[in-house]
């Protein structure tokens, strides 16, 4: 049987717009006087129940939709549980799944509620990976900006001590000296042997004397004072002993000599060290361990001789210093760290036929970490060279780093903002969560409805697609702000604001509408249809316009009817995370969409995550109401077509 309700209004739609109050006025469950308030979560005082959009109010169907904490809007269609959500403006209902139907019954929550997990697109590092339907995909890349790779360097890493682990237990002769005496070192407090008016040598315990041992050689034995190798000792703490391994008559007074003025002589193909300096003997309390950041930028020489020799065919630059070591670039030929980096990197702000940068400006390779990937400004092509002159591609540059430069790649001749439409302005390629048109996969969309609608029956023999109207699904991939994308001004470091000029990233324009959610779709392309071609079949997911209208925003929020944990428990551990339709923003290589996070947040997630997927159908206008309330434990049933 059917209550009066239901007989009187007959129609979902009906059902809606019988209950309807306007959204931008005061209500019995809206307090302000200009209306519900879309940035703030709804509540008993920010709209409950069915209300009408603002400015669809003189259209042929006015748009109505659902709020809140209602339990009102359940339905069952095709054994099948969904909820009523929205209006279009044919006069049909969208409806979102919920479940399979238990009993007559919709009682479902977390999993349950969803098809299954998916990830939305299985790629997600070009912009064009946001789409339901994409073009083009042009995908990121990233470079290094450490100087030296440009030259085809690499780094390297060279010890000056070494460190030796347990010494906290251990009782070894220390001396001042250790002489060599033809054959071995001998452990001595004084550098001449024959001196017998000198302390003898001591055997200390590490643990107790290791602060007073640093500067002293050691056979690192506690029975002998002689030895083929000897340690000095060039620093120390209560566990570790940072020591210099000599051997061969080698002392450490020309023991790994730096020194930061080289000169090269072209005719003999020569460095030399000028006023070279010791840095692993401890000298006046200064040793490499404690001061070992006073030496980036100094060279040392390398080849056969590196760790005494001051003239050399190659130096070592100091490039990152540590307390044992260092990481180094090796020189050759006369090259020095400032002839190579004090050369620049060109950008311009566009590019001819030819492949030639237009309007250059120049960054240093070692301005780059510090103020120079900051300046591109209105420069964001580049060739990554010191011609200005491309090949066969040319590199758009839209976020930048101290150490990485962000890009896409382009043929000599296109343009970013061409190779933006091709992402963005066309339908050519499926997402994985959409489902290929002929072999869509499991838990994708077209999958689940080819099986539960297209091919399945009302007792009447009518298949259950008869009830689906092909509603636009609005996949909005308008721009609310480019970003680094923006070749003129765009940032490409900043992350204040939302501005193209203070932030990186590209914002799609749904991120603008959090005060004013729209019920139109911005651009004819992103209206995905069966008749247009871009769908296989009518449906889709809600965009993040419609789940903000239903109660949604960043902050927590089990209080509506989308949420599908458990209710009066109030807590995410019993929800899902699921899809919306609507891209969110593409920062320095991930393609975000927007989602529902189990806490009932709108939120951001990459594309190539997986989470909840919950397909929405439209009904289509007209279609009778047989029976129910729209409660959980008695939904709406639809009334067969003949």
């Amino acid at each position: 049987s059917v209550d009066g309700k239901v007989a009187k209004v007959q129609t979902l739609y009906n059902i809606m717009k019988e209950q309807a109050v306007m959204d931008n006025v005061k209500s019995d469950y809206v307090s302000a006087s200009t209306g519900i308030v879309f940035t703030s979560t709804n509540s008993n005082g920010n709209g409950k129940g069915v209300y009408e959009r603002a400015g669809t109010e003189n259209d042929t169907n006015p748009i109505y939709y659902y709020r809140g904490n209602v339990d009102d809007n359940n339905v069952i269609f095709a054994d099948t549980c969904f909820k009523m959500v929205i209006t279009t403006s044919t006069g049909g209902v969208k409806l979102i799944y919920n479940g399979v139907s238990v009993d007559g019954k919709c009682n479902n929550i977390g999993a349950s509620t969803q098809i299954g997990t998916k990830a939305f697109n299985s790629s997600y590092l070009s912009l064009a990976d946001v789409g339901y339907m994409y073009g083009t995909r042009y995908a990121y890349s990233e470079k290094s900006m450490n100087w030296y790779q440009f030259f085809g360097k690499s780094e390297l890493s060279k010890g000056v001590l070494t460190r030796e682990a347990g010494m906290s237990g251990t009782n070894y002769y220390y001396a001042d000296y250790a002489v060599w005496n033809g054959t071995e070192y001998v452990l001595y407090n004084s550098d001449d042997l024959t001196d017998s008016d000198v302390p003898p040598v001591t055997n200390y315990s590490w643990a107790d004397n290791y602060s007073s041992l640093i500067g002293k050689y050691t056979c690192n034995n506690g029975n002998l004072t002689s030895c083929k190798e000897v340690k000095y000792i060039g620093a120390a703490t209560n566990r570790y002993s940072y020591y210099v391994l000599l051997s061969n008559n080698s002392t450490i007074d020309d023991y790994r000599l730096v020194s930061n003025d080289i000169s090269y002589n072209k005719t003999t193909g020569m460095y030399t060290l000028n006023n070279p300096i010791n840095v692993s003997k401890v000298i006046d309390g200064k040793n490499w361990y404690t001061n070992y950041n006073d030496y980036k930028g100094y060279y040392f020489c390398g080849g056969n001789d590196e760790l005494n020799a001051t003239t050399c065919d190659t130096v070592y630059y100091i490039e990152s210093p540590t307390y044992m070591g260092a990481t180094v670039i090796s020189m050759t030929s006369g090259e020095t760290y400032e002839s190579l980096t004090n050369q620049e990197l060109l950008f311009g702000n566009s590019v001819d036929e030819s492949g030639n940068l237009q309007n250059t400006i120049g960054v240093k390779y070692k301005d780059w970490s510090s103020t120079g990937y900051k300046a591109l400004n209105n420069n964001h092509y580049t060739c990554f060279n010191t011609t200005g002159t491309c090949t066969s591609n040319v590199y758009y540059v839209y976020y930048t780093s101290s150490s990485f430069a962000y890009f896409i790649t382009l043929p000599i001749g296109k343009t970013i903002e061409s190779a933006l439409s091709e992402m963005l302005d066309h339908n050519d390629n499926p997402s994985t969560i959409m489902g290929d048109k002929n072999n869509p996969g499991v838990n994708t969309i077209n999958y689940w409805y080819y099986n539960n609608i297209e091919n399945k029956s009302d007792t009447n023999g009518n298949s259950f697609s008869d009830y689906i109207e092909d509603t636009p699904y609005c996949i909005d991939r308008s721009i609310f702000s480019l970003g680094g994308f923006e070749p003129n001004g765009g940032s490409t470091f900043g992350t204040s604001g939302i501005s193209a000029t203070t932030n990186y990233k590209l914002y799609f324009g749904s991120y603008g509408r959090s005060a004013n959610p729209s019920v139109t779709c911005p651009r004819s392309i992103d209206k995905l249809t069966v008749a247009s071609g871009a769908l296989k079949y009518p449906t889709g997911l809600l965009t993040e316009d419609e789940i903000r209208l239903a109660g949604a925003t960043s902050s927590t929020n089990f209080n509506y009817y989308l949420w599908n944990g458990e209710p009066k428990v109030n807590n995410s551990s019993t929800a899902t995370n699921w899809w919306s339709f609507s891209p969110y923003y593409f920062d320095s290589g991930n393609a975000n969409e927007w989602y529902v996070h189990g806490a009932g947040v709108l939120s951001n997630y990459i594309v190539g995550n997986s989470a909840g997927v919950r397909p929405v159908i439209s009904i289509k206008p007209g279609i009778k109401i047989d029976g129910g309330y729209g409660t959980r434990d008695n939904p709406y049933t639809l009334e067969e077509i003949e």
